[in-house]
């Protein structure tokens, strides 16, 4: 298709340049002086033919310079364009409730191995129970300054958080299920305004030691990720899994997944992962006790670089 837009283009291009010629004949023939051809010992046909090659080396040139070949973004220039954007910066940090639950492990295997029940090709979009967590914020760090910041910052949380809850841990509940355009399947989380109250006060000290979310403006939406197509979209996508279909969790809609008891926050990375298994928590705070007692220090495992996050 392409060959016959290009011939086509040659095509009219060329009774362009022959019409241009045509009329230059016919201006030669009435003015006074004009060289005829064959007095000047060159033929109709060769005159005419280097006419031809000088409008014809003068289109191709126009059209090589207009099609000219721009040269590709690579997928790390992409990323690097991106990541220095002020409006889309990749987060590579975030701050976490790990759920530490056995119970509710249990009952989210339940559903994952329901899934599996229903289509074995689903495993590779299911999150590892041992990465159970809650995404408070996240953010992208570029330098251990960055990071010294965003501990400094947990820090400064810490002081307020502990206040407001009367240094005691809090339960978070899970009951039923939910997807964000079945790309995202979650469980539902059944607690009262103790999230949001920590989301702000994270979000909002964090602004203050200049390390601000990614996710702004989006509102803040806490939920139990279980399974996620982008976690390998591609390999979903081959083996012809396009979306989360509800007949994966329609009969978990309404189960009680448990409780957990939140006593401590973490700072981790979403590139690292300790012995574990679980993100590698740069820095961690806990919210039982008084303000005077110091921060958990941060953990000394070696962390592992992997592929998702």
């Amino acid at each position: 298709f392409g060959f016959v837009i290009l011939v086509g283009r040659f095509s009219f291009r060329f009774e362009l340049v022959m019409d241009s010629i045509k009329n230059e004949d016919a201006v030669c023939e009435n003015v006074p002086g004009s060289e005829d051809p064959a007095e000047s010992g060159q033929t109709n046909s060769g005159w005419a033919s280097s006419v031809v090659d000088e409008r014809l080396d003068a289109v191709f040139k126009k059209y090589e310079e207009h099609h000219a070949a721009k040269p590709k973004t690579t997928r790390d220039q992409y990323q690097k364009g991106r990541a220095e954007s002020s409006n889309k910066k990749i987060p590579n940090f975030f701050i976490s409730i790990r759920i530490y639950d056995k119970r509710v492990h249990e009952a989210v295997k339940q559903l994952q191995d329901h899934m599996l029940s229903k289509n074995r090709f689903i495993e590779p979009a299911l999150i590892p129970l041992k990465n159970l967590h809650l995404t408070i914020m996240v953010m992208r760090l570029i330098d251990q300054d960055d990071i010294n910041k965003a501990v400094e910052a947990l820090d400064s949380c810490r002081q307020q958080l502990v206040t407001v809850l009367n240094g005691k841990a809090f339960d978070i509940e899970f009951k039923g299920v939910g997807t964000f355009n079945n790309n995202v399947l979650f469980c539902s989380i059944d607690c009262d305004d103790t999230l949001q109250i920590i989301y702000e006060h994270i979000t909002r000290i964090f602004g203050t030691f200049g390390v601000v979310s990614t996710d702004r403006p989006r509102p803040f939406n806490p939920h139990l990720t279980v399974a996620k197509m982008t976690k390998n979209y591609a390999l979903m996508k081959k083996r012809g899994i396009r979306k989360i279909d509800r007949m994966f969790y329609e009969d978990f809609e309404n189960v009680d997944f448990g409780r957990d008891s939140v006593s401590t926050i973490q700072l981790c990375h979403m590139k690292k992962k300790q012995a574990d298994g679980f993100y590698f928590v740069e820095h961690e705070i806990d919210l039982v006790g008084d303000i005077s007692q110091p921060a958990a220090e941060p953990t000394t495992d070696d962390p592992t670089l992997v592929s998702d996050s």
